[in-house]
């Protein structure tokens, strides 16, 4: 070869910074964008399936068009300004759209650049580094590390915002303005595109194919099976995953529990992604792709399984969650029960539960848990009493020469 290429440095740093911007949208878009076409769009179940199928159906075409271009032209690092850039636009347009159609058009157009960026960076990150076994594994950690931080501060920054602007939970919307991730996302997209200007386009990453090269792999068998499992796997869990904070927003959850589960997920991908070089030498290919696809399929069926939030036992689960909703609903007096008790035969003048609620679970879980407790704690108190009733009636007879009932008192002690 000629000239000297760019030192390690010189390559690995503008590719683990835009690892880490690249991939920060995708950390707002893939945990909370779900609960966003629930509750904010007020999409139905089918409509939230059509906008997450047409996601990977523009991918499926758009994908080899970006591939060929950036083959044919060499310009692979270049491709990753107009990704983002697109990237961006998406993330604008998805913000501003009003409706099912508008939305699914603005998924369409985020598609058509978000599917891309991955394999063609990909594409750019795996030749830069070739010549350091452990290279890649470092720079692609930074991506996770960028997901992971966006996903982390951002509700955080959306608490701040609507105390800012006043938005208030309801019954439909839990989360008020949550849209602010997309113009969010479309920053650190634009950040991201001018990093990618770094990025150096020589050596390996510049080289072109010729017309037609592409044919070569359908005659593969090797990337014929590799191909098969991939799209087996991202059949089987990618939709779980766009899925999942539904899943856990109809089990109680809110912004911050989704935002804690995925950390779970993301704080093992840091290390294993750190140490990427070592482990596919020593076990192979072959082998960590079959231990992800297992342990994707072993997170989905644990989740699945799992009949609430903490995970709890049958046998722990009732007094725990008591506790829980003490600390969520305030501890209540005896007169704030009372007046619990009481506020259906006096015309709603006080309040149900006589606490204030407060912010965490949505507004119809707090009250359903706070009306729990309010009758536990009824139950709890009104059962000397019961009690004590109870012996008076099994102790109290009929006095028939005087024609009235006695009530005879006995002493248990």
């Amino acid at each position: 070869m000629g000239a000297p290429g760019p030192s390690l440095a010189r390559r690995a740093v503008p590719l683990a910074a835009y690892w880490a911007l690249g991939m920060a949208p995708f950390g707002l878009t893939l945990p909370y964008l779900g609960l966003y076409l629930r509750e904010n769009a007020g999409l139905s179940g089918a409509q939230i399936g059509a906008v997450f199928a047409v996601t990977p159906a523009v991918g499926i075409l758009m994908q080899p068009i970006w591939g060929a271009l950036g083959d044919r032209s060499g310009l692979r690092a270049r491709m990753l300004v107009v990704l983002s850039l697109g990237v961006g636009a998406g993330m604008l347009a998805f913000g501003r759209a009003d409706g099912f159609a508008q939305i699914l058009l603005a998924s369409a157009l985020l598609a058509s650049f978000a599917r891309a960026l991955i394999p063609m960076l990909l594409s750019v990150s795996l030749p830069a580094l070739e010549d350091h076994v452990h290279a890649f594994g470092w720079v692609r950690a930074f991506g996770t590390i960028g997901f992971g931080a966006a996903m982390f501060a951002f509700p955080s920054a959306l608490a701040q915002f609507q105390a800012e602007r006043g938005l208030v939970a309801n019954e439909r919307i839990s989360e008020p303005g949550l849209g602010l991730l997309f113009p969010t996302a479309a920053a650190l997209s634009l950040l991201a595109a001018c990093v990618a200007m770094a990025i150096p386009n020589r050596g390996a990453v510049a080289l072109r194919a010729h017309r037609g090269e592409w044919k070569v792999l359908l005659r593969n068998p090797r990337f014929l099976r590799v191909l098969a499992v991939c799209t087996i796997a991202f059949l089987c869990i990618n939709g779980p995953m766009e899925l999942f904070p539904i899943f856990v927003r109809e089990r109680g959850g809110d912004l911050g529990t989704v935002r804690d589960m995925w950390l779970f997920m993301l704080v093992p991908e840091v290390a294993l992604a750190a140490g990427l070089g070592t482990l596919s030498a020593r076990l192979g290919a072959r082998t960590l792709l079959a231990i992800g696809l297992a342990a994707g399929s072993a997170r989905w069926l644990l989740t699945a399984a799992v009949p609430s939030l903490p995970g709890l036992h049958r046998r722990g689960a009732r007094p725990q969650h008591r506790r829980a909703a003490l600390r969520r609903c305030g501890r209540p007096t005896a007169a704030s029960i009372h007046r619990a008790g009481v506020a259906r035969h006096r015309g709603g003048r006080h309040r149900r539960h006589g606490v204030e609620p407060a912010r965490g679970l949505a507004a119809r879980e707090r009250r359903r848990e706070c009306s729990l407790l309010v009758r536990w704690r009824r139950r709890r108190r009104a059962a000397p009493a019961a009690a004590a009733l109870a012996a008076g009636a099994r102790a109290a007879r009929f006095d028939g020469q005087r024609g009235r009932i006695g009530l005879v008192c006995r002493d248990d002690g």
